[in-house]
């Protein structure tokens, strides 16, 4: 088959058009900024524009050479469905557990909803939604989340691993280390627990060090004070390291 993939999560894109064998995926990817600049690969290429019409013009210019397409994102799945090519929806996040066709949607644990969409607005994204050929998640509470709304939703738990940047024999980075370390080299939020975490850092009687990554979830107001909390409150056991570049994270593991 031939697959257009737009847009891509966590490289998660990147690592099936390295390995695919028998079938052949051209990526395109929206403009990185911010934390995406080195969390991302950029060896692929990007859309020309920020612009939805110009986007959704450069996918009808070449959706007619692909069998189907792999949208990871709303926004890709916006620029698919404008562009009226067939698509598959593939959420490896949470932005199924707030979708944005649902009134003022929340998690369990926030009082601020994730989205403040009109009527018209959440009418589209549910064209959306419906118009995707088939929607696939992991885990259960993405699943059970799918399952509200997609009876046919797809369960598969198993994520490609680009073994290129995450293999055994990968030289460590060079770092001093004193300590038994921990690595958390994900981002911080409110919805993964960390003010549970810090608590129990606080308790913890060994001497460790934990190299955390300075990188914040701050789509809403709450979490963004949730971020100023979490750093007046840092454990000492924790130290803020600056993000790391995709391609170096491996050695970092091995670290």
């Amino acid at each position: 088959m031939k697959i257009l993939a737009i847009g891509d999560t966590a490289d998660n894109i990147k690592a099936l058009q390295k390995f695919a064998k028998k079938s052949e995926i051209y990526l395109i990817n929206f403009p990185r900024k911010q934390a995406a600049l080195k969390t991302l690969s950029d060896d692929v290429e990007f859309f020309d524009s920020l612009i939805i019409a110009k986007q959704v013009k450069q996918i009808k210019k070449i959706k007619d050479n692909y069998d189907i397409c792999l949208v990871m994102s709303w926004a890709g799945a916006r620029i698919a469905y404008l562009a009226g090519i067939n698509y598959i929806m593939y959420f490896t996040g949470g932005d199924i557990t707030t979708p944005p066709f649902v009134k003022n949607p929340k998690l369990s644990y926030s009082n601020e909803p994730s989205y403040k969409l009109n009527f018209i607005e959440r009418r589209f994204y549910k064209k959306v939604f419906n118009t995707s050929r088939l929607c696939v998640t992991l885990m259960d509470e993405y699943y059970n989340s799918l399952k509200k709304y997609r009876k046919d939703g797809i369960r598969m738990d198993m994520t490609p691993v680009d073994t290129t940047l995450f293999n055994p024999n990968l030289e460590p980075i060079n770092l001093p280390k004193k300590k038994f370390t921990f690595l958390s080299a994900q981002r911080i939020g409110y919805e993964k627990g960390f003010d549970k975490i810090w608590e129990a850092l606080t308790l913890c009687k060994t001497d460790f060090e934990v190299l955390q990554v300075e990188w914040f979830i701050e789509k809403t107001n709450e979490e963004k004070q949730f971020k100023e909390n979490l750093i007046k409150t840092k454990p000492k056991q924790v130290r803020f390291i600056p993000l790391i570049k995709r391609n170096e994270l491996g050695r970092y593991f091995i670290f």
